[in-house]
């Protein structure tokens, strides 16, 4: 299997790994919706890699190196084919993505819904930790868990400022 940056010929196989996931059909996301995930990362709006294995493209990773605060990284979309779940496709992606975050800032942001309970497995192992929940974010009723996995603050040398001001 290899990791590589997304290519304009790649939007059609994401888009089909997509769809197909019954987390992304529970979010409402349509064929438009992911086109422009994909056409935006081709576009510089975000970052793209995907995994292919024997030729087929099995998995697809779009992330922002600042686009939680500004400041740090978030991973705003990962989708692995289902036959091919529980091999280490999502790790290898994750893998790239944080890579490349880290070496721009020390935090990495993502969301989960709160009944994905193998990805909040997945991420835990992976060193994340759960910060809070946010409910109605991205759409009624389904509700978000905030995850954060860092090396350390945006600032480290800075000093704590303590008190109302």
């Amino acid at each position: 299997m290899i990791i590589r940056p997304l290519r304009d010929a790649d939007i059609e196989p994401c888009i089909a790994i997509m769809l197909d996931l019954p987390l992304w059909r529970a979010y409402g996301a349509t064929r438009d919706d992911a086109r422009a995930l994909f056409a935006g990362a081709l576009c510089g709006a975000a970052s793209a890699h995907v995994a292919e294995a024997e030729g087929r493209l099995v998995g697809f990773i779009v992330y922002h190196l600042r686009g939680t605060f500004d400041h740090s990284g978030y991973v705003r979309a990962i989708g692995v084919a289902a036959d091919v779940q529980g091999r280490g496709v999502g790790a290898r992606l994750m893998d790239a993505a944080e890579h490349d975050i880290l070496a721009h800032g020390p935090n990495v942001f993502l969301l989960t819904w709160t009944r994905n309970d193998a990805a909040a497995r997945f991420y835990e192992r992976r060193g994340y930790e759960r910060i809070g929940e946010i409910p109605n974010y991205v759409r009624r009723g389904i509700t978000e868990r905030l995850y954060r996995k860092t090396t350390g603050p945006i600032r480290p040398d800075a000093p704590a400022h303590h008190g109302t001001g």
